[in-house]
C-alpha cells in the first residue's frame, strides 16, 4: 500500500488501494470512503462521483493531506483509526488552561504528545493558544515576567504558573449563557442556599475566528471554572493576533 496524497476537485473519485476492501456508495454523489493520510500510511477504499469531492480537505498535524470525503465503519479498524485520529476541539469539558512562562517552549513540549495549535489569540493582553489533539484540548496562557507591566483580570496571583482553570462548553445546553448562568444560580440557591462566586460576568470574546460568550466562577475548593457558549465561527480568512 502506498502513501500517495490524492487531490482534485469535482467529477469523480475512485480509490481502491487497500486490498480486501470492497468499494461502496451509500449516497449518490458522495463516496463512502476516501481518507488519505501519509503520516499514518492508511488509505480506505472508496468509489463514487460528485462535485468538489475534495473541497473540505485540510492538513493533518504532520503536514500531509487528510481528505474528508466521508467514510463507513464497515472498513473496520483502518477507517475507525482515521476517524479517531482526527484533530478535534472536544465538546463538553472543553479544555484545561495552563499558565506558562514561555509560549514557544510549552508549544514544543506539548507538541511531543501530539498537540497542535488550533487557535492563537490575545486574552487580557497576553498571548494564548488552544492546543488540540484527538482526545482533549489545552489552553496555554503566557504570563508576563514580574515587572513587565500589570495584567488585568487574571485572578489572584497573575504570575502563578501551572494549572489555571477548567472550561465547560455549555453550547448544547442553552441558547443564552446569561440565562444558563441565572438558572445555575437559581438551582444553587434552591438546593444549597448559596449563589455562585462571580469572577467575571458573561461577556462576548473572540478567540481567533470563534465568537463566544464566556463567564468565570469558582468551585468550593477555589478551582476556577470557565463557562463558554459558542456563538459564531467567522468564515472569512483572518490573521492571527500574534
Amino acid at each position: 500500500m502506498g502513501s500517495n496524497v490524492l487531490h482534485g476537485d469535482g467529477g469523480s473519485l475512485k480509490i481502491s488501494r487497500l486490498d480486501g476492501y470492497k468499494t461502496k456508495v451509500d449516497v449518490v454523489g458522495k463516496p463512502s470512503a476516501g481518507f488519505i493520510t501519509e503520516s499514518m500510511n492508511l488509505v480506505c477504499a472508496g468509489e463514487g462521483s460528485g462535485t468538489s469531492v475534495f473541497s473540505d480537505s485540510k492538513e493533518d498535524p504532520i503536514g500531509s493531506l487528510l481528505v474528508e470525503a466521508g467514510f463507513v465503519r464497515e472498513h473496520g479498524e483502518a477507517g475507525a483509526l482515521v476517524y479517531r485520529s482526527r484533530i478535534i476541539e472536544t465538546p463538553s469539558v472543553a479544555h484545561t488552561a495552563i499558565r506558562v512562562i514561555s509560549m514557544e517552549r510549552s508549544l514544543n513540549f506539548y507538541g511531543l504528545f501530539g498537540f497542535v495549535v488550533s487557535r492563537k489569540f490575545l486574552t487580557s493582553g497576553v498571548r494564548a493558544a488552544w492546543l488540540s489533539s484527538p482526545y482533549m484540548t489545552l489552553e496555554l496562557i503566557e504570563v508576563p515576567e514580574k515587572g513587565a507591566g500589570e495584567p488585568h483580570e487574571l485572578w489572584e496571583d497573575a504570575y502563578r504558573r501551572g494549572q489555571y482553570h477548567i472550561c465547560f462548553d455549555v453550547t448544547a445546553d442553552c441558547t443564552s449563557l446569561d440565562a444558563y448562568w441565572d438558572g445555575i444560580n437559581a438551582a444553587s440557591k434552591d438546593k444549597f442556599g448559596l449563589v455562585l462566586k462571580t469572577l467575571r460576568k458573561v461577556k462576548e470574546q473572540m478567540m481567533y475566528d470563534l465568537v463566544c460568550d464566556v463567564a468565570f466562577t469558582k468551585d468550593p475548593d477555589g478551582t476556577i471554572i470557565e463557562l463558554i457558549r459558542r456563538k459564531l465561527v467567522i468564515k472569512h480568512r483572518m490573521e492571527p493576533d500574534w
